[in-house]
């Protein structure tokens, strides 16, 4: 067995310590990551020990969701083909991963073609699974057999010939699948994709349509658009669009998206045909027309097509294209943002972009507007949420310069308590130098976040926030079950911050807390190839339950 290096052979005496001073593990608390532990262990050089963890994993009950990010990293040829004839033997061939409603639909199969690097035989053996299997949610048909035509499609893009290979597993109604193909369909054309595959299901139609667009054949990636279902036709219509279009082109999509029909006559549906027909006038460059039917675009809660995601969207654009961004449109803009159509929830998840992008934006007129007339118009919106307009103007004028603005923010009370708001403060403190202006002052928000549960913005802290944080965190009171402590190991894992990993170990408060950082330490130890000590605390820390 490897040895282990005398600074994480302290790491590894520091867990079993911190277990000792607490009464021993937790008894089977839970099941830890395995795909964080196989990455880490390919992020150590142990390729090897990931493989066979793979192996493992293909005998649980239910496949594991992410396991095609790992088993497509493994490099050994050997390696990556023993994983294929597995996955191919396993009851899980035929499965997806993560949930039933996931998408796009990620198929076990399609890992099989990754993995077959070519190999022709892995390849159709792959398909033939699939093709094989008759699952319980007919629905899911195109998707669990076209998921591994596309991939195969794309294993083999630049090869025309390997069309007639495909077309010849697929026979009879199976042909249809062939539409899934569209890397190897699209110079074709769509006569003759219809001549090989009869039909084009609504699930292959979207990118079928963008394979036309791409090899150069507007027109028939139009004439195919608007044949599909409501569902697929809009967001094929959708991806069609695009500045090099010519005026004809562009008034033809146009048209053929005013006719389009709604998926359904529920609220929700007609909204999202509303919105993105403002996203293809975009596309078009028709910002005024796009901005015009904005304007009378109700609330769409829970999708990306809400006026004020939308209206991010335009000033985000606005961003890359300065010139466009007139005071006139920036007015209509802050009109949306603060006007009837735009709920709390929806204009607290955008006031902080939409508020900086502005003030970035606009000249010295519109910024006293937005300062004297328009954040106040939306902190009275928002309700529950006010402190976010303030803490988006003032994060504003830190974009501007001045280091100070949000300093009365940091310092009120208010701030404390909302976890949203909190963050917001804790993200934007680096850039006023706040932890090294006044020490104390961020020490009392960061105490303030670890007692409430905030995910702080670690990634977003340099010298100065983190050499804060192991004292403030002692000094911290902590919520339960999930120490704030785990955080902060999860980060120095992921930095290689060994004083810091150590650190959040001596001080975990009870045994689940340092069952939760010794998985780090582990993940830590794993990465620096330390594999003897990473393996041991692993199996300590349930993060593997197979000994070796």
């Amino acid at each position: 067995m490897q040895s282990t290096s005398t600074a994480d052979a302290g790491l590894v005496a520091a867990v079993h310590d911190a277990f000792a001073r607490c009464g021993g593990p937790p008894p089977r608390f839970g099941m830890g990551d395995p795909i964080r532990w196989i990455d880490a262990l390919l992020d150590g050089g142990h390729e090897e020990r990931a493989f066979v963890e793979l192996l493992d994993l293909l005998h649980r009950e239910q496949l594991v969701e992410g396991f095609d990010g790992p088993a497509t990293r493994i490099k050994a040829r050997e390696r990556r083909r023993a994983l294929a004839i597995a996955m191919l033997a396993s009851a899980h061939v035929t499965e997806r991963y993560g949930s039933p409603s996931s998408h796009p639909y990620l198929g076990v199969a399609t890992t099989v073609v990754r993995l077959a690097d070519g190999d022709q035989h892995l390849e159709d053996a792959a398909l033939r699974k699939v093709l094989e299997h008759s699952p319980e949610a007919w629905r899911e048909t195109p998707y669990r057999v076209g998921v591994v035509v596309a991939a195969l499609a794309e294993a083999h893009r630049g090869e025309p010939a390997y069309l007639d290979h495909l077309a010849g597993l697929l026979a009879g109604d199976d042909r249809r699948h062939l539409a899934f193909a569209a890397p190897l369909l699209g110079p074709l054309g769509l006569d003759e994709t219809l001549r090989l595959c009869g039909t084009v299901a609504d699930e292959a139609g979207e990118a079928l349509t963008a394979a036309y667009a791409d090899a150069g054949r507007f027109d028939d990636a139009l004439a195919l658009a608007v044949t599909l279902g409501a569902g697929a036709r809009q967001p094929a219509l959708l991806r069609l669009a695009g500045p090099d279009l010519s005026a004809a082109q562009g008034k033809a999509l146009v048209a053929a998206y005013r006719k389009c029909p709604k998926v359904s006559r529920q609220r929700i549906d007609q909204l999202i045909y509303r919105g993105r027909r403002i996203c293809l006038l975009l596309a078009l460059d028709r910002v005024d027309e796009a901005m015009a039917e904005l304007v009378q675009q109700p609330d769409c809660h829970g999708t990306e097509y809400g006026p004020a995601q939308l209206t991010v969207k335009i000033l985000r654009r606005f961003a890359d294209r300065p010139a466009e961004a007139t005071p006139a449109r920036l007015r209509t803009l802050l009109d949306v943002l603060a006007g009837d159509h735009v709920i709390a929830q929806e204009l607290d998840d955008v006031v902080i972009d939409a508020v900086r992008l502005v003030h970035r934006l606009g000249d010295a007129a519109i910024r006293t507007e937005l300062a004297t007339t328009d954040v106040p118009r939306m902190r009275a919106r928002l309700r529950h949420w006010q402190a976010a307009a303030d803490v988006a103007l003032a994060w504003a004028r830190v974009d501007a310069g001045d280091h100070t603005a949000a300093d009365s923010l940091f310092a009120a009370p208010a701030g404390r308590s909302n976890r949203a708001v909190l963050r917001s403060l804790l993200t934007m403190a680096p850039r006023t130098r706040l932890a090294s202006r006044n020490p104390d002052l961020f020490s009392d928000l960061l105490a303030a976040a670890f007692r409430t549960g905030t995910r702080i913005p670690y990634e977003e802290f340099g010298a100065d926030e983190m050499r804060l944080v192991p004292g403030t965190l002692a000094a911290a009171p902590h919520p339960f079950p999930r120490w704030m402590g785990s955080w902060v190991s999860a980060y120095a894992a992921g930095t290689g911050d060994r004083t810091l990993l150590a650190f959040a170990v001596a001080i975990a408060p009870d045994a689940q807390a340092v069952w939760w950082v010794g998985r780090d330490v582990a993940v830590f130890l794993a990465r620096a190839g330390e594999l003897a000590g990473a393996t041991e605390i692993a199996e300590l820390c349930e993060l593997i339950v197979t000994k070796r």
